[in-house]
């Protein structure tokens, strides 16, 4: 299953929730997996925030970056690519070492995103003034 219903840095939040990713693990085969399309840029706390409420429902939670873009640069919008699904997959994937994406959920500001309290747009107030060249 893949997610992709963003438009530039707009996303819409009731698909970034733990309600949500329980509705797609009911419908998710056990060999399957969830791919969730993100952007993010500065500070990035809305991807730290999604990886952390992913990992509420998945136990597998992953996360594949562009060669390059890791330890993401603050200057520039990335794309991110999050794995989630219910046992790790047979084969190996192109996503990075569990252990950095760890100490980058851990060193940094992240909030579960829920049904009543998904502030995406505050999380993601830095991209758009950096859009906007705003500083």
């Amino acid at each position: 299953m893949l997610g992709d219903a963003f438009d530039d840095i707009g996303v819409p939040y009731h698909l970034t929730t733990r309600e949500f990713n329980d509705l797609v693990a009911r419908h998710l085969r056990t060999d399957g997996l969830y791919l969730a399309n993100v952007i993010d840029s500065v500070h990035f706390d809305s991807l730290r925030s999604e990886l952390r409420t992913l990992r509420l429902t998945f136990p597998y939670v992953a996360l594949m970056a562009q060669r390059g873009d890791w330890p993401p640069p603050g200057d520039q919008r990335g794309t991110y690519v999050l794995v989630a699904a219910k046992r790790a997959p047979p084969r190996a994937l192109p996503v990075l070492p569990a252990r950095q994406v760890d100490e980058f959920v851990a060193h940094g500001h992240s909030v579960v995103l829920t049904d009543d309290h998904a502030p995406v747009d505050q999380l993601l107030a830095p991209v758009f003034v950096q859009k906007l060249h705003i500083r």
